[in-house]
């Protein structure tokens, strides 16, 4: 008995186990949200739809809409690159399309005749709805400074406007009225900003008004000055009617503004500044006439151009190990002598990515040509088109890796050495500064009536 009590007493003060519990077994890791595919990046905008409408909502037709990229529109040393613009009018429902626009966003000015003109900033894409407001108004009378008679078909228009990127095409663009019989004129669309005035007409010079505003009814004088015309003519000596002429010189800040012929093919240009002057016609896809005319103070110059079917000038531009290269060939010098800006824009090229080139219509004669690439020094090529239809070969045209500079000697083929375009704008700097010291208005002048410079050229009260 006492060896069975030992034994329960044992069993009772031993611990009481709980009872084994179920083994949960281990979570598995979560997996990891499924990656979305990443979106397709947008498609880049190439083009834009703009509506034009007046300020009761009617559409305005041949309105002039530009779009400038918001970067790389404009050369490092000034002016507009051509390539870049784009530009186009508004039809019949006042709409427009811009298209092939070059990387955005862009600036985009909308111009209308009668209309103020206006700007839109940073567009990224459209359409857009422009509503144009009719402005304010300037008045007033172009009279003879010598005689304080009525100049009747004066031109009187706003000075400056839109920056074009060659200055050819102003018809859309400028404001501009001719005076009455009495000389009356009167200018709309003006904005709040003031403007400069500014009125010529045959026989006389150039007129001025500066800092005009809206409301003001302004005079102006004009006195004898310098006049350019001249004909323009095709290889068969027929009249180019319609032909767009363009000049410039030394003084390009008082360049008068282009001119169409008649059906004679005659064109003339009032209030043109003594000096060289470069004149260009263009028409219809043709080689360009090219001139140099000489004007003299209150004499009219005359002028000859002929546009024809010229030739071209092709080839290739390459790289180091012959590799193709993309660029641009672009006309600089003409017979010896440098050419103006806007020239040069308009006898200009595109190389493609291979590397090949088509320049012209070239007029006859002898060229200088700068080929230039993207990070390769640009080298200057000569050109010769003897004959109407005939192509110069310049084959492959190597540009050497490195900075590009425009800083080039005198011509090694000329007898004197032909003036490059550095140099002429050294010349022109010159030119300038002597033209001014030279539109000083004499001491004895009267402070209060019109005043005569020596050139012809005069302001208003």
């Amino acid at each position: 008995m006492s060896a069975l009590a030992v034994v329960f007493a044992l069993v009772v003060s031993a611990p009481t186990q709980s009872p084994p519990q179920p083994v949960t077994p281990p979570k598995a890791p979560s997996s990891a949200p499924a990656r979305k595919a990443p979106k397709a990046p947008p498609r880049p905008v190439t083009s834009l739809d703009v509506t034009v409408t007046d300020s009761a909502g009617k559409p305005v037709e041949g309105a002039f809409v530009m779009a400038l990229p918001t970067q790389g529109a404009y050369r490092p040393y000034g002016g507009i690159a051509p390539e870049k613009v784009r530009s186009t009018l508004t039809g019949r429902e006042g709409k427009a399309k811009l298209e092939s626009l070059p990387p955005g966003p862009w600036n985009v000015t909308v111009h209308a005749r009668g209309f103020v003109t206006q700007p839109l900033r940073r567009v990224a894409s459209g359409p857009l709805a422009v509503r144009l407001e009719k402005g304010g108004v300037i008045t007033g009378v172009v009279r003879d400074g010598d005689g304080n008679r009525p100049v009747a078909g004066a031109r009187v228009a706003v000075d400056g406007g839109l920056p074009l990127s060659s200055g050819w095409s102003q018809d859309a663009t400028r404001n501009e009225t001719a005076t009455g019989a009495q000389g009356r004129f009167r200018l709309e669309g003006i904005g709040p900003t003031a403007v400069t005035i500014a009125a010529r007409a045959p026989g006389f010079g150039r007129a001025e008004r500066k800092d005009v505003r809206a409301g003001a009814s302004v005079e102006l004088f004009l006195f004898p000055g310098a006049s350019l015309a001249g004909v323009v003519r095709d290889d068969a000596g027929r009249p180019v009617e319609g032909a767009l002429v363009r000049t410039e010189g030394d003084q390009s800040w008082g360049a008068p503004p282009p001119e169409r012929c008649d059906a004679r093919g005659e064109f003339r240009m009032a209030g043109v500044q003594p000096g060289e002057y470069t004149v260009m016609a263009r028409e219809s896809g043709r080689a360009p006439g090219i001139a140099t005319v000489v004007v003299e103070p209150e004499v009219e110059a005359k002028a000859s151009l002929t546009v024809s079917d010229g030739g071209y000038a092709t080839g290739r531009i390459v790289g180091a190990g012959g590799r193709p290269l993309a660029g641009r060939v672009r006309v600089e010098v003409f017979d010896e002598r440098g050419l103006p800006t806007f020239a040069g824009d308009l006898l200009a090229a595109d190389a493609k990515a291979d590397g090949t080139f088509a320049l012209g219509p070239l007029p006859l004669g002898s060229f200088g040509v700068a080929v230039s690439a993207p990070r390769h020094a640009s080298r200057r090529v000569e050109v010769e088109i003897p004959a109407r239809g005939r192509t110069a070969d310049l084959g492959d045209v190597a540009l050497e890796a490195g900075l590009s500079t425009s800083c080039w000697s005198r011509a090694a083929r000329s007898p004197g050495g032909s003036w490059t375009p550095m140099a002429l704008r050294s010349r022109r700097r010159r030119s300038r500064r002597r033209t001014r010291a030279s539109r000083e208005v004499p001491a004895g002048s009267s402070a209060g009536g019109p005043k005569k410079a020596t050139d012809g050229s005069s302001s208003g009260t």
